[in-house]
């Protein structure tokens, strides 16, 4: 579609975008991992989805001819959306299995993908510059509060007998970082990569490191390549200096106070692991159709334990094969675009929405292959409306 045939205004979609990725926020703030107790409730648990569904309804009624557009991530996610649906309500009616025990939420949540990309398809250039001005204005506040709220329990402060405390949700801080740094003010880049290096230390987990390194590190080589220009010239000195203490402040903590570390209960992980990948070699090409229950049972001394398998890539190579692997992996080469754009083209001037959108995409991936988040409709939000915008990224805003 054109720029002349684009919706001058489509405000409505707009709101419940907007509202949805608010109130996933919300949800992702209660310290005890509940949503506020929304999680009981599952048309509360499901309004971020369902206001998703709203704006891609809303979208059709504006727009009476707006076409489904069949591109290769869109006809491979709607084949992944139907094959997890399917496969649940199979669970559902024939197995009696409970809703929290099957996949559905992750079938009812991926329905935001389609709300996210023709959303930013098709609404006007106006429109989508101010949604993702409210979108990352409400993504930095929530991250203020989440590095607070950690020091606070870092210093014993507050939170203390709080053992969920933004663990998960913490990927959304590096991304938000990210969104602030400024390549034309270098030494404001250079203090926020410090913090978002620093602050992965913050969430006391093992995927906050990872994705503070992912994004600090882009911070870095930007930095880097600035220091380039002759009056930069001492900043790849100082850069040097400076991840050099880094390492050495890391190796240091490493080698003599191992304790402070997050283990990740990796003895529980592995076992959890181990239970999928042998669900997955017993049916590799389609696994268990999503049939299957969407936590493990595992026996204990005193009884038993109910628990999710902590990768929610495992969960789909169990339950969808290699066949569901491919369905959900094909947008990847989407974020491998954005990323080999990033690194080969002019990345100073692509637009922080991109940037911000991409690294959010990429820090969820990482937190995805070690949590169970695709289940979780205030997390998967952010994901599935990133990933949409990505998708609908045409080859002539790549190169702006």
């Amino acid at each position: 579609m054109n720029e002349s045939q684009t919706p001058k205004n489509i405000s409505l979609p707009a709101v419940i975008i907007t509202s949805g990725w608010l109130l996933s926020i919300l949800y992702s703030l209660d310290p005890q991992g509940n949503s506020w107790g929304a999680i009981e409730y599952p048309l509360l648990k499901y309004m971020p989805s369902i206001l998703s569904f709203g704006a891609f309804s809303g979208l059709f009624l504006i727009k009476g001819k707006l076409k489904w557009r069949w591109t290769l991530e869109n006809g491979a996610l709607f084949i992944f959306m139907l094959f997890i649906l399917a496969g649940s309500s199979f669970a559902l009616v024939f197995k009696n299995s409970p809703l929290s025990a099957t996949f559905m939420g992750v079938g009812i949540n991926s329905i935001s993908y389609f709300a996210g990309y023709y959303f930013f398809s098709f609404s006007h250039p106006k429109t989508r510059e101010k949604t993702w001005g409210w979108l990352t204005a409400m993504t930095i506040i929530a991250s203020i509060w989440i590095i607070f709220a950690s020091i606070l329990r870092t210093f014993g402060l507050g939170f203390t007998q709080v053992t969920t405390l933004y663990h998960e949700e913490f990927f959304l801080v590096p991304c938000a970082i990210l969104f602030l740094a400024n390549t034309k003010k270098v030494y404001t880049t250079l203090g926020l990569a410090v913090l978002a290096a620093v602050s992965g230390a913050l969430s006391a987990k093992i995927t906050g490191f990872l994705v503070s390194a992912l994004v600090s590190g882009y911070l870095f080589w930007t930095i880097w390549e600035i220091g380039k220009l002759k009056k930069f010239f001492i900043l790849r000195i100082f850069l040097l200096w400076l991840v050099g203490i880094i390492f050495a402040v890391i190796i240091s903590i490493i080698l003599q106070m191992p304790s402070v570390l997050p283990t990740g209960s990796p003895g529980l992980r592995l076992t959890t692991y181990h239970l999928r990948l042998n669900e997955f070699f017993e049916s590799p090409i389609l696994g268990q159709a999503f049939t299957g229950a969407a936590e493990l049972i595992l026996p204990t001394r005193d009884g038993f334990v109910v628990l999710p398998s902590h990768s929610d890539l495992l969960d789909i190579a169990s339950q969808g094969g290699i066949f569901g692997l491919l369905l959900f992996l094909i947008p990847a080469y989407k974020i491998g675009l954005r990323i080999r754009l990033i690194f080969l083209s002019n990345h100073f001037t692509l637009p922080p929405n991109e940037k911000f959108a991409l690294f959010l995409a990429l820090s969820f991936f990482i937190v995805l292959v070690f949590n169970p988040v695709l289940k979780q409709p205030g997390l998967s939000y952010f994901f599935w409306i990133s990933l949409g915008y990505l998708a609908s990224l045409k080859k002539e805003d790549a190169k702006r």
